[in-house]
């Protein structure tokens, strides 16, 4: 099981302190160890011919003064092994009174200065006295002042370990969200890079379906899992994003609503979407696919989660194909209607439909029409998410005829950043920086622009030499940049860089990314959905 930033973090501070406390109680144990030591053998040695005289309380009261003045002596008593509870002299407070047995167990230290740990930083240092008189002296070493420069000199130490390790956690942080961020850079242009000829040649299979009809869907069926796998490649990187944040917001199936909202071009959105289901179920023989409305809404935009609408309009397409198996002729229609304050998304099939009695528990968490192994939450996270957007659900159906599925969301305010027209010039001469040559040609056909008024470039390098060497002097320009260029230019940085906010538009398949809004809003230019071409 792997450890998450803050319990390492944890581990981490806490073997800190283990490894840091003992070292300084060490150090400052030992100190008071030789410290006492040297003081006892200050006193003794220079007191040694008075102590073998038998002059005890004349070498003690001698250095009494000396004694009580010592910030390391808390106390000096002396004592019969007879009777060690009885002190036959005693200076300052002795903390622990001191056991026959103890004492007894001195008796044969000889003459040597002797030292055992009394407490926290606190040592008894003790000599015997000269002789068979079975006197012990005992010195009770500590010093306050040591003992807080321990706990002041631990709580410095475990500040700087916390700092150090705030430090590194931040500096671990930001490199992880610069790999996170180069991932998922390159994770979008090589999804961008894809898309276009993915298109290009999804065009040439559909031109194949007359003359080979099992090539095309062999082709199609290609086409469809690559975009299948950079999809999945996407949702996991998401998820990677959302781990390493230490966040919570990943789909389960019995958690299906997602809190963040987005403003969605309505017909870009749902036009890109419309293709890729077509281009997914394109097998299924007899199978038609239409889709009205667009037209209408082209302007328009809805607050929702993207990535959910697009999981609850899949599901709903495919249950609708699931409802026409065994039709010779299979129908699968969306309708996009723009009403006063909402849109509405209608699809509708050709299927067996369902029972009118059956129809109030559709979407009620659990129920399943006629679907082998069907767990019933499709329909039930898809209405649970519409009203969360503040829309509403409804269904038609009859045995025989089909079923239709409306969505009702209510509009949003159209951002400044989105564009759904280019009103091109014909006084005024067109440059496109794209590094998919065919979108030349779309853009022609779209508009119905003169070739002689359009100009071309491949790549960000040649745009700049054309621009440096002249061309930013001709007059009446407009411009249309691709976002993701080659190598790691951007159509956002070379208008910053030229200054050509006024007179640009960008066109990109990924008009939802959040980077190009951001530039788009703060750059002053408009962003173009390309899949409206």
């Amino acid at each position: 099981m792997s450890l998450n930033l803050k319990n390492r973090t944890l581990i981490v501070f806490v073997t800190a302190i283990f490894s840091l406390a003992p070292f300084l109680y060490l150090l400052f144990d030992r100190f008071l160890l030789i410290t006492g030591e040297e003081i006892v053998k200050a006193w003794y040695y220079g007191e040694i011919v008075n102590l073998q005289e038998g002059q005890v309380h004349s070498a003690i009261f001698k250095n009494q003064g000396l004694l009580n003045q010592s910030p390391y002596i808390k106390s000096v008593v002396l004592v019969d092994q007879a009777n060690p509870s009885r002190h036959l002299f005693s200076i300052g407070v002795q903390q622990k009174p001191l056991s026959k047995e103890f004492v007894s167990e001195q008796y044969h230290v000889g003459d040597s200065i002797v030292s055992v740990r009394n407490g926290f930083l606190s040592n008894l240092v003790f000599a015997k006295l000269p002789g068979k008189n079975g006197l012990f002296i005992f010195y009770e070493i500590s010093s306050d002042f040591l003992i807080w420069s321990f706990l002041i000199t631990l709580a410095f130490g475990i500040l700087f370990v916390t700092y150090l390790m705030s430090l590194t956690a931040k500096v671990n942080a930001i490199e992880r969200k610069k790999r996170e961020v180069l991932r998922s850079d390159l994770l979008k242009r090589l999804s961008h890079d894809v898309n276009s000829p993915l298109l290009a040649l999804s065009g040439i299979s559909l031109q194949t379906k007359r003359y080979d009809a099992d090539l095309y869907l062999r082709i199609e069926k290609s086409i469809e899992s690559i975009r299948q796998l950079f999809a999945q490649t996407d949702k996991l990187d998401k998820r990677i994003l959302e781990e390493n944040a230490d966040t919570a917001t990943a789909y389960s199936n019995e958690s299906a609503i997602d809190r963040d909202f987005e403003k969605v071009p309505v017909a870009p959105f749902l036009k890109d979407l419309y293709y890729q289901k077509r281009s997914e179920f394109s097998s299924r023989e007899g199978l038609t696919f239409e889709i009205s409305g667009l037209e209408d809404v082209l302007d328009c935009f809805v607050e929702i989660n993207p990535a959910d609408f697009k999981r609850h309009i899949s599901n709903i397409f495919k249950n609708s194909i699931e409802s026409m198996d065994g039709n010779l002729t299979k129908t699968l229609k969306m309708e996009i209607f723009n009403d006063d304050h909402s849109i509405i998304v209608k699809v509708s099939d050709s299927g067996k439909g369902i029972e009118e009695s059956l129809l109030p528990n559709i979407g009620r968490k659990g129920f399943s029409n006629g679907k082998s192994g069907g767990r019933g939450l499709g329909l039930h996270f898809a209405l649970e998410s519409i009203k969360h957007w503040n829309g509403s659900f409804s269904i038609e159906s009859e045995v025989g005829k089909g079923t239709s599925i409306s969505i009702r969301l209510p509009k949003c305010e159209t951002p400044i950043w989105f564009t759904s027209r280019i009103n091109f010039s014909e006084s005024k001469k067109i440059v496109f920086l794209d590094d998919d040559t065919a979108m030349l040609d779309r853009w022609i056909s779209k508009y119905q622009l003169r070739s002689e008024n359009c100009l071309s470039f491949k790549a960000a390098a040649e745009f700049e030499n054309w621009f440096e060497s002249g061309g930013q002097y001709e007059d009446e320009l407009e411009f249309v940049f691709d976002y993701h260029l080659d190598g790691t230019n951007t159509g956002a940085a070379v208008i910053k860089k030229y200054g050509l906010e006024r007179e640009s538009t960008i066109a990109t398949s990924s008009f939802l990314d959040k980077d190009i809004i951001t530039s788009a809003t703060s750059g002053g230019f408009k962003v173009f959905p390309k899949v409206l071409i």
